[in-house]
């Protein structure tokens, strides 16, 4: 059985989790691709019924297959089509109120490599920073609550591709990663062993760990 990670626990010390220099992990969702603009607060309600409308299909395209999240982008296109038309009707900004669901798109492309590192790596660290990326586009957007992301799912669907990374392919995975870094610190001795020998004392480099995409 998949024994299922923690959720984290947060500290008012957080103020800025997605800090790529001082947050407590790596950014994976570094831009937002989504083109709308945010709706007044007085003007919200003439958009709810279409966003509350449209849950399951954003919800798809964070933890769907290929088929239900293409499925889901038409959706969530036509709905836009009519988010349009409301504007238009009503002298607002053409791209006012829209759903922003290229964020969705590829934060569920993300949630598929935050599942691949909790086996590979055993980490959590992707999966964290798109709840928080999802977290401010919907606070930014004042989008419904229920499009973010949600911990009980990532545990849900770690334990539904438990037989995809348990039946050898983690092995292999983790065997070709060996592979690789042993090839890469080969060819870095071969170059260390054919350069000539400085004559001070190097400073010791400050590495930084990296996120892994």
């Amino acid at each position: 059985m998949t024994t299922v990670p923690q959720k984290r626990t947060l500290f008012e010390s957080d103020v800025e989790r997605r800090d790529p220099n001082n947050g407590p992990y790596g950014i994976f969702i570094t831009v937002s691709q989504g083109k709308s603009i945010t709706a007044h607060e007085n003007l919200i309600h003439s958009y709810c019924e279409i966003w509350s409308g449209i849950t399951d299909s954003m919800l798809a395209l964070l933890w769907g297959s290929s088929r239900e999240r293409a499925d889901a982008m038409n959706m969530v296109q036509k709905q836009n089509s009519k988010l349009r038309d409301i504007n238009s009707k009503s002298g607002r900004q053409r791209n006012m109120g829209l759903i922003d669901y290229q964020d969705w798109v590829q934060a569920g492309r993300q949630l598929d490599l935050a599942i691949r590192d909790y086996y590979i790596y055993n980490s959590d660290a992707r999966y964290y920073d798109v709840e928080d990326f999802i977290w401010e586009r919907t606070q930014k957007r004042h989008y419904p609550d229920s499009w973010r992301v949600e911990w009980k799912r990532y545990q849900r669907e770690i334990e539904r591709n438990s037989s995809k990374y348990n039946d050898g392919n983690c092995y292999a995975l983790n065997r070709c990663r060996h592979q690789r870094a042993t090839a890469i610190r080969g060819q870095q001795k071969a170059v260390a062993c054919s350069a000539p020998r400085p004559t001070k004392r190097r400073a010791k480099a400050d590495h930084k760990l990296t996120p892994i995409r």
